[in-house]
This record gives structure tokens, sequence and C-alpha cells, in this order.
């Protein structure tokens, strides 16, 4: 399992709790996920600290989510900006590749239906990126610039009408600032196939930290040549329909009935354990300071 974007959990109360769900699967799944590694540029000295004693890798070296994988992969990315999943499908864009990508994070298709609204409503559009955002996308995309064309057919499987985008001077800037779009692009484009496996039995509830979230898999027959679908007008949402038969079935079927285990107690236990190890990275640092002095 690779965690990107988890937080904080020095500062965060959910990035204790998205920490204690990854620690559960990976007990329920030992045979499956071997290891944990975790990339975030906010982790504390106390987080690492933490992290380590809890068994995971913390990795040193952001990657930009931009992990080509050779095997069976679940990539557990809470809350991230979308362009991170491009980039983890574009590093994998093939299907022997893509197939071995197992994705639990915000369910694709939500966000792509609201990324659709944003385009439409171009004038709120610019308000929704942060001038910092858009520094980073620019730096994250500018490799793989060259290689995609934002044309007709591209954005029209986003828009309808291309007109409504050149014709409105906020959105028109930006394509300009904001590359984004061109690793929007992966997430429509392989969404007719990909199962996504929402997480119904945590409940609906605005509290829930995993609330809309849901495990993704993939699966593109070997003849096809990736690169082709990101040159063709990709079915608008309301048009797609999800493959069922994706996945390694055995996988899919545990995963999908995984968390009606990850009961609250179970989730409280974990957590406490986590607050214990971050109190006793404390005492440990405090300690080292004082003999230091």
């Amino acid at each position: 399992m690779v965690i990107y974007a988890l937080g904080s959990l020095e500062e965060g109360k959910s990035s204790k709790y998205q920490l204690a769900i990854a620690l559960l699967l990976q007990q329920d799944f030992f045979n499956w996920i071997t290891s944990i590694e975790v990339f975030d540029p906010v982790l504390s000295p106390t987080d690492i600290i933490v992290l380590k004693k809890l068994g995971c890798t913390v990795l040193t070296v952001d990657e930009d989510c931009e992990r080509r994988v050779e095997r069976p992969t679940l990539f557990f990315m809470p809350y991230v900006p979308n362009y991170l999943i491009g980039n983890l499908l574009e590093a994998n864009w093939s299907p022997s590749n893509i197939h071995q990508v197992i994705l639990l994070t915000n369910k694709m298709s939500k966000s792509l239906e609201y990324y659709q609204v944003l385009l439409q409503e171009g004038e709120r559009y610019s308000d929704r990126i942060s001038f910092k955002e858009r520094l980073e996308y620019l730096e994250g995309i500018q490799k793989c610039i060259h290689e995609i064309k934002i044309n007709g057919n591209f954005v029209d499987s986003f828009l309808d009408d291309l007109e409504d985008v050149t014709d409105n001077p906020l959105v028109h800037l930006n394509f300009t600032y904001l590359p984004i779009m061109t690793q929007m692009q992966y997430l429509e484009a392989i969404q007719k196939y990909t199962e996504e496996i929402g997480i119904r039995s945590l409940g609906e509830s605005k509290d829930n930290l995993l609330y809309n979230f849901a495990f993704h898999f993939f699966n593109v027959a070997p003849e096809i040549d990736m690169q082709t679908l990101l040159q063709v007008v990709v079915p608008r949402i309301d048009q797609i329909g999800f493959s069922h038969d994706v996945g390694d079935e055995e996988i899919r079927l545990k995963f999908d009935g995984q968390f009606d285990k990850l009961w609250k107690k179970e989730q409280e236990q974990m957590v406490a354990i986590i607050e214990e190890l971050i109190i006793e990275a404390w005492n440990d640092q405090m300690a080292a300071i004082e003999n230091a002095l």
C-alpha cells in the first residue's frame, strides 16, 4: 500500500483515523498488503517517528504521485487534488500497468461531475483554485504538455459546445494557467474501464472520513492502445456504464465487504494507539533535547 497526502498525525484528527483505516486493512489483508509506504511533505519529525514505530516506510522523495507499478498496489489517496490522480494514471497508462493499480480515493465519477460543473460555470472556476495550486499544476505537468493537445475533441469531452469555453475569458485564462486540464482527461478517459466500489457500510454522514470514497479497479484489454483513449470524445458521466468484469475477483469481493468489519470501536482503538505513540515521541524528543543541553 502507498499512502499519498495523509496529512500530519500530530496536527490533524482526520489523518489519525485515515492511518487507522490503512493499518486495519493491512491487518486483515496481510497476505496482500505486505507493507505501507507513506509520503506527505507536511509530515513532522514526530509523525515520522510514529509511522516508523507502526511499521510504515516514510518516503523522502516526492514522487508527485507518478509511481509506475509492476505488481498489484493499493494507493490510498485521501482528498488529493485531482491532478495528482491524473499523474498516477498517466504513469501507468498501459493495459498491463493500469491493471495493477487499485485506487482508494474520492469517487472519480463524482470528481468528474464536479469538474464539468466548474467548466460550465467558468466565472466560479478561478475562485475554486488557489494561486499556489496553479503553480503546482504548472510544475507537475510540464514534462508531458508536449504530448497532450487541447483540441476540440478534448474540450468536447467536457462541454457540448467548444465556443462556450473559448468565449469565456475566465475559462480561457484557466486554459493558459491550469494545465490540470491535461491531467483530468486521464480520469475521464479511464472511466469506461473502471469499476467503482463505493464504501456504503460506513454511512453517508458528513462526519464520515471516507464519505464519497470508493475503491477503483481498472481493466483495459491488452490490445487497446491507451494513448488513443486521450484523442477521442469520451462519453459524459451520465452515459457511462461501469464494467463488472474487472480486477481480481477475490480481492474485489473482499474489499467490497471489508468495511463492515471496520467498526468505530476498532478505529478508536487504533487511533488511541497512534495518539499514545505521538505522546511517546514527544517525550523522547524532549528528553533528547534536555540531554543535549
